[in-house]
């Protein structure tokens, strides 16, 4: 069984949100040279969301050389950002089909809740060395 060390996680974990920002930027611009009377601004700034949010603060712990996140803040975090994304994702479809459903929003409040709570694990973590 390989084990990988935290390091290689994060190393892994921002190459697949930017691997996953990029994907979401031609699915952005694919419906936009398609689909020229809908917009829909969930649709077009879908790829910022697993960029900013995944990428960026990935990167900035590699960079600074930033104590890891701990186990169950890690994967909450990333759980948020995909519940946040996809949220997006829906959003953006229900808006260009002209339909409306409350999942896509329930979705979007509990990915922003699991991510401060993983955020806030986190700060916990750095200040205290306990991940909770």
């Amino acid at each position: 069984m390989l084990i990988l060390d935290k390091s290689d996680t994060l190393k892994k974990t921002a190459l697949i949100t930017l691997a996953f920002s990029i994907f979401s930027m031609v699915v952005s611009v694919l419906f936009s040279k398609t689909n020229t009377e809908i917009t829909s601004y969930y649709m077009t700034f879908l790829a910022l969301v697993p960029f900013v949010l995944g990428f960026i603060p990935t990167f900035f712990l590699l960079w600074r050389g930033m104590p890891q996140p701990g186990f169950f803040s890690y994967h909450l975090y990333f759980f948020g950002v995909a519940a946040l994304t996809m949220s997006c994702f829906l959003r953006g479809i229900f808006e260009i089909t002209e339909h409306t459903s409350m999942y896509q929003v329930y979705l979007f409040y509990i990915g922003l809740v699991a991510a401060i709570i993983g955020i806030g694990g986190y700060v916990q973590m750095f200040i205290t060395g306990k991940d909770f």
